[in-house]
Order: C-alpha cells, then structure tokens, then sequence
C-alpha cells in the first residue's frame, strides 16, 4: 500500500528522490504547499510550456505526476505519468505514460 501525503510524519517520506538516469534530471524535492506535501521536479516535462515543472503527488490509485505552474501545483495541470507502485521505495517501478497512451519501467534513486 502506498504511503500516503495525509500522514503528518515526515519521517515516511524522503525529501528527495530521482525518477530514470541521472542524465535527464528528474529530481523531486519534498515540499509543502497550502499544508499538503507535494514532490517537485527540478524540470518540466520535455513537452511542458515555460515556466512549468513536474509535480508528484499520492492519490487513493497510487502515485500521479503532472506539468503545471512553476508555483502552484494546481494551476494549468496537464497529466503526464501515473504509477500503482510505491514509488517511495528504491528501485524499478511500472509506470502509465498517459500523455501517450504507453508504458514504461522507471527507476526510482533516493537521494537522501
């Protein structure tokens, strides 16, 4: 079962963590906005507008990461990858491309 962004413990989070190679700089960073936890991407998605970056976030069905607003992850969402996997856990990871309808397997690298 997923860990969930409800627990107030932030202990059952790592405060960073990398998605695929090192090359591509999918790093997430832990961070709290308006009271909810939300991993950030230090990019955007290759087809994400300007001034967007990737945003992580567990949901009932697992784990969901979308392109929106550099500021808010609420703003223009636009949804990119979805995930049943724990995604918290080191290793490889089964995820949905929705943007395209495809699949992949992606490594998970805690960084912390």
């Amino acid at each position: 079962m997923p860990v969930t962004c409800e627990q107030d413990d932030f202990s059952a989070f790592p405060t960073s963590f990398r998605i695929g190679p090192s090359k591509y700089a999918y790093n997430y960073k832990l961070i709290v906005v308006n009271g909810s936890k939300w991993y950030k991407c230090q990019r955007g998605s290759d087809g994400s507008p300007n001034g967007h970056k990737l945003w992580m976030q567990n949901v009932p069905e697992g784990w969901e990461a979308f392109d929106a607003s550099d500021d808010d992850p609420t703003s223009d969402v636009v949804m990119r990858f979805r995930s049943t996997a724990n995604i918290l856990n080191a290793g490889w990871q089964s995820w949905e491309l929705v943007h395209d309808g495809g699949h992949g397997d992606f490594e998970t690298t805690i960084l912390d």
